[in-house]
């Protein structure tokens, strides 16, 4: 029999998905979350509770040092749990590879195969220009194949003397404006992650900003 005739009949050829459309919720955790006030939220059962009953598709969770325990509870549970995965480490002065910002991605090292974004936090006003250029870097280099990502907000850019143009290596950005619209284009400069709300539509989470995102953004 020719060998042609285990592919009978023909299979037409694949058709590759529409993108997604439409917009995709989120949270970002840290180790001030929890379920109704006394413990941090790990549960992987909470985090498709979040899912199914508040719309919470992607979770950030917060590198902290090893004395905090939340960030490897927090990262398995979100896997186990079948949502997107990503995290964000807090940059302090004195450098990128010398002070803690290393030891935090570090800390993530056991999950960073399932890591969808790493946003590098940019809030301290002591931070030098020369600082977070060096923490993109490191950044970009310990995930190379996902976008350098920058969490801050236009209050410290502001602050700061700063634009979105002096970080051209930042391929997108992760902004605060609570203003309570989850639509990223109504944030006050554009990006790919809005933090819009400091409170969760559902009532036994708390200490998560929620966070929103268009959902093509999520297979990427």
């Amino acid at each position: 029999m020719p060998t042609t005739a285990l592919y009978w009949p023909p299979q037409p050829p694949a058709v590759a998905p529409e993108p997604e459309t439409g917009l995709a919720l989120g949270c970002d955790v840290s180790n001030y979350t929890s379920v109704r006030g006394f413990a941090p939220i790990s549960s992987a059962d909470l985090v498709r509770r979040a899912r199914e009953e508040a719309g919470i598709r992607f979770i950030i969770v917060q590198a902290l040092p090893t004395s905090y325990p939340s960030t490897d509870r927090q990262c398995q549970a979100v896997i186990d749990g079948g949502s997107v995965l990503g995290a964000y480490a807090w940059l302090f002065p004195g450098g990128a590879y010398d002070g803690d910002f290393l030891r935090r991605l570090q800390r993530l090292e056991p999950y960073r195969e399932h890591l969808w974004r790493l946003a590098t936090d940019v809030e301290d006003q002591a931070l030098t220009e020369a600082e977070v250029h060096e923490a993109f870097t490191l950044a970009k280099a310990w995930l190379p194949n996902s976008p350098c990502m920058c969490y801050t907000g236009k209050w410290y850019l502001d602050a700061m003397g700063w634009t979105q143009a002096t970080f051209p290596e930042v391929d997108e950005w992760w902004l605060s404006d609570y203003d309570g619209d989850p639509n990223p284009d109504t944030a006050n400069l554009p990006c790919a992650i809005k933090q819009y709300a400091d409170e969760p539509p559902v009532d036994w989470i708390t200490g998560v900003d929620m966070n929103v995102c268009y959902a093509a953004l999520l297979s990427t």
